[in-house]
């Protein structure tokens, strides 16, 4: 972001903020959003949830609905508005990534706050027939069916909860911010369904910004696979438009 800054001539810098617990965080954003040279920030996990609850900022209406943000930006009344623009890094990387006007599945693993974006575009796109939440959630006992495509399944209930109608494609997603051998739980899920159902057309896509452990593994396997960084380049450009509109008034 600083050098979009510095290429726009914008006195601006971005700078990074570490917080290890949701109070501070909360405190941190109420301080800053009445600080008259702050223009805006990202929010990254595991606050993008914890957001919604900040008092100094106005939600959006896609935050509303989406239950989950990742950017605040200004208006020129002073207001601080939550955002989410997670939400079209995640359409680019599925329109590079899957089959256009195919009819697929979906399964997530987490339950954080990029899982709340992808449930949000997979509810809204009618090419996806069916969106599995695999999350470790305690509240979560077994499997709960949450309105007409979405299911949350407790992790315990890996190879039991899917049920094949038909041999749509499968869409493997990893929000789950782990780059190691420990995160086997996809793996596990594949064997699964290529064993017990003889399933054979996967997607995978990690939301890490780089070739992850999971991204290697399905590259062996010969499935098609994307990381986060088309995500991660999509939503943070989208954000410095934002903050380039406060600044120059709309005129660039």
């Amino acid at each position: 972001h600083t050098q979009w800054f510095l290429e726009k001539n914008l006195n601006c810098i971005y700078l990074n903020y570490p917080l290890n617990n949701d109070e501070k965080f909360l405190n941190f954003i109420d301080i800053l959003s009445e600080n008259k040279g702050f223009i805006g920030c990202n929010i990254t996990s595991p606050f993008k949830k914890i957001a919604l609850k900040a008092h100094s900022l106005e939600l959006s209406s896609e935050v509303k609905k989406i239950g989950s943000a990742n950017t605040i930006s200004k208006t020129h009344d002073g207001k601080a508005i939550l955002s989410n623009t997670d939400i079209f890094g995640v359409e680019k990387s599925i329109q590079i990534l899957m089959p256009p006007e195919e009819q697929y599945e979906v399964i997530i693993f987490g339950n954080g706050g990029s899982a709340e974006t992808l449930k949000y575009y997979f509810e809204n796109d009618i090419f996806c027939l069916k969106c599995s939440i695999i999350t470790r959630n305690d509240s979560v006992k077994n499997i709960e069916k949450c309105g007409d495509k979405i299911i949350y399944v407790n992790h315990s209930q890996l190879d039991s909860f899917y049920k094949p109608e038909h041999k749509n494609p499968i869409l493997i997603i990893n929000t789950i911010p782990i780059d190691d051998s420990s995160n086997q739980l996809p793996i596990k899920l594949w064997e699964i369904l290529t064993k017990q159902f003889s399933l054979k057309n996967f997607y995978f896509f990690d939301l890490i910004y780089r070739d992850t452990f999971l991204i290697q593994f399905f590259k062996i396997q010969n499935i098609p696979v994307l990381n986060g960084e088309t995500m991660f380049f999509t939503q943070a450009k989208k954000s410095f438009e934002m903050w380039e509109n406060y600044l120059t008034g709309g005129v660039k």
